[in-house]
This record gives structure tokens, sequence and C-alpha cells, in this order.
């Protein structure tokens, strides 16, 4: 069966673990009985197969991504979920079924301003954009959220700086400290 996107379904269970959506005709929406099932949250709802691997599904009944997942957040407003391997390593995937980056990190955090942080395996920190690209060639010790269109930076030698969305160090000179504009 597949439900209009405007369609009004129901979660229901059978036997253990055993869970499906249901229209108002008694009709279900997924061939395949999952182990879990969210609500629908931004136009998809969480699934989790009996192997314990999570995608995400539409009201249509159709999974989002061919790769299942060890574990995945609900989109955002901006069309993006935080999903992650198996090998622990995570990433964004878009509403499209397509991962953002080509790299995948040790963490990932959300966006803010049209920019996510990510950490490398080495715990070292950069900003992708919403297309996956890196704000910066540098990865540093430590990076913060932009805030009135800059981001607190640490270098690896403990000293700080600016970031501008630009990916420009606002000044040539690094400091032992830095606080936010006033």
């Amino acid at each position: 069966m597949n439900a209009t996107k405007k369609e009004k379904l129901a979660i229901v269970k059978r036997g253990d673990f055993e869970y499906n959506y249901i229209n108002k005709e008694g009709k279900l929406l997924l061939n395949e009985w999952f182990r879990y099932l969210s609500s629908f949250y931004n136009g998809f709802a969480v699934v989790k197969r009996a192997n314990c691997e999570w995608n995400f599904i539409d009201k249509e009944g159709k999974i989002l991504s061919n790769e299942w997942f060890k574990s995945v957040d609900y989109f955002n407003k901006d069309g993006f979920a935080k999903v992650q391997r198996t090998n622990g390593e995570y990433n964004f995937i878009n509403k499209d079924g397509k991962i953002i980056s080509d790299e995948w990190f040790y963490n990932v955090f959300s966006f803010k301003d049209g920019f996510a942080k990510v950490q490398r395996i080495d715990k070292q920190y950069n900003f992708i954009n919403k297309k996956g690209k890196f704000l910066s060639d540098e990865w540093f010790r430590w990076v913060d959220f932009f805030k009135d269109g800059l981001a607190v930076v640490q270098r690896s030698n403990y000293l700080w700086n600016f970031i501008d969305k630009d990916g420009k160090i606002i000044s040539d000179e690094w400091f032992y400290s830095v606080e936010d504009f006033h």
C-alpha cells in the first residue's frame, strides 16, 4: 500500500517488536515489519530492523537510503539528519538520501547559521556547509558555533582567533584567549 502524504497513519504492533503503519481503511503501509517505528517528523519516520539497523521512510513507505545505519537522528528544519555507520563514523544525510560529505567523521554537530561542526578521528575540528564542503583547509583543536558571522577557533598550539563564513581568519595575530563580541 502507498499512502498519500496527507493520509493519517497509525502504528500497529504484531507480536513482540513487530511494528507497521496502518491507514483508516485497514491497509498496511509496509511489506516489512520493523522492530521500531517512530511517528513522522519533518516528512520522515525512523525505522529499525530486527538486526538493529536504522533508516528512514516517507509516508509512501519508501526507504530513504540503500545504506542502513547503526543510529540515526530525526531530520532537522534544514532537511539534514545525523547518521552513524556500523563502524562508528558520522555524517549527515539529506531528504534525497544523499550523504552530504565524502569524508566520514568521529562526530558531527548540528547545523547553525549554515555550517555544522565536524570532528575527525584525531579530534581536530572544522566546519562543513550544507553541500558538505569544508570551510577551511586548516583543521583546529577546537571550534565554536558561529555567532554574528564569526566563530572562535583554536589551533593545536592553543592560540585563538576568529574565522568568518568565508573561511578567513580575521586577524594575522593569534591570541592566548578571546571573548565574544559585545
